[in-house]
């Protein structure tokens, strides 16, 4: 999956955390579906910005509160993704690259698997 740095910058610094979060989550979305079509991905906005990340039994979860996500998304167009994709990579999940860009981008050419 590919992704806009320029494009990402600019939803970072506009859209209020609400939309912003449901645009990280559809493109995190996109990938793990490139990746197996069987994951799953659910949100959550009522206590901060959460993601439950579904592939068979297997459940992982990120979770930012809303000071959090605010400073994440003022700080730089991919932090909030990196954030949640750490969380979710250190509780196991498999972040491949060799997919697009994107996964590159979020990590800064950094992976740290």
């Amino acid at each position: 999956m590919n992704a806009s740095g320029m494009l990402r910058g600019y939803a970072s610094k506009a859209m209020p955390n609400d939309a912003y979060f449901a645009h990280v989550t559809k493109t995190m979305e996109k990938q793990l579906k490139q990746w197996d079509s069987d994951y799953e991905l659910f949100v959550n906005t009522t206590d901060g910005y959460r993601i439950a990340v579904l592939l068979g039994e297997k459940r992982y979860a990120s979770a930012l509160s809303v000071e959090e996500w605010d400073t994440l998304q003022q700080n730089a167009p991919f932090s909030v993704d990196r954030a949640i994709w750490q969380q979710l990579q250190e509780q196991g999940l498999e972040v491949k690259t060799g997919f697009g860009d994107y996964i590159e981008k979020v990590f800064g050419g950094f992976m740290s698997n």
